[in-house]
C-alpha cells in the first residue's frame, strides 16, 4: 500500500489523473473489506473501478469452485465475452451477485463524487461525467445507480 501511495503522489505532482482497478469478489471478501478499499481510494484520491475475480479452467481455484457452475454453456459464454466488470462469472463470496454489483456501483459512484468534489476546479472541469454524476447523485442516487446499471447491461 505504501508503494501505491508513493506512486499516486508522483502522479498527482505532475497533474496526471489516476484511477485504480480493484479486484472484487475474491473469496472471503465482505462488505467491510469493500468499505476499507473505498476508504483507501478516497484517501488517495482515486476512483474505485472494479473487475470481478474470475476463475479460469485449469486454475487451482477452478478445481475448488467448479461445483458452483450450474450452467456450463453460460459459464463459457461469459468467459468468452471477457468483460469481467459486469457481474461475477462465478461468485465465491458469501454475498449474492446482486449485492456484489450493488457494492461495485456504490463504490464507483462514491469515489467518483469524492474525487470530483475534493479536487481543484481544473480537475473537476476535466471530468464532465463526474460533474453530471455529482449533480444527479444529489438529486436522485437511485437514478444514477439505475443509469449506470443500464449502461453496463447495454455493453454486454
Amino acid at each position: 500500500a505504501d508503494a501505491v501511495r508513493a506512486g499516486l503522489k508522483i502522479l498527482e505532482k505532475y497533474h496526471i489523473q489516476s484511477y485504480a482497478l480493484f479486484m472484487m469478489g475474491y473469496y472471503g471478501e465482505t462488505e467491510e473489506s469493500i468499505k476499507t478499499n473505498v476508504d483507501f481510494a478516497k484517501k488517495n484520491g482515486v476512483v474505485y473501478i472494479a473487475s470481478f475475480y474470475t476463475i479460469f479452467p485449469g486454475s487451482k481455484d477452478f478445481d475448488n469452485y467448479k461445483n458452483k457452475i450450474s450452467d456450463w454453456s453460460d459459464y463459457f459464454e461469459r468467459l468468452a465475452m471477457t468483460n469481467f466488470t459486469v457481474r461475477p462469472v462465478i461468485n465465491v463470496t458469501a454475498m449474492s451477485d446482486v449485492k456484489l454489483v450493488y457494492f461495485r456501483n456504490k463504490a464507483f459512484i462514491e469515489t467518483l463524487i469524492y474525487k470530483t468534489t475534493h479536487s481543484n476546479l481544473l480537475s473537476a472541469a476535466l471530468s464532465p461525467l463526474g460533474a453530471v454524476l455529482v449533480f444527479f447523485y444529489h438529486q436522485s442516487p437511485l437514478l444514477v445507480q439505475r443509469k449506470i446499471r443500464e449502461l453496463m447491461i447495454s455493453r454486454q
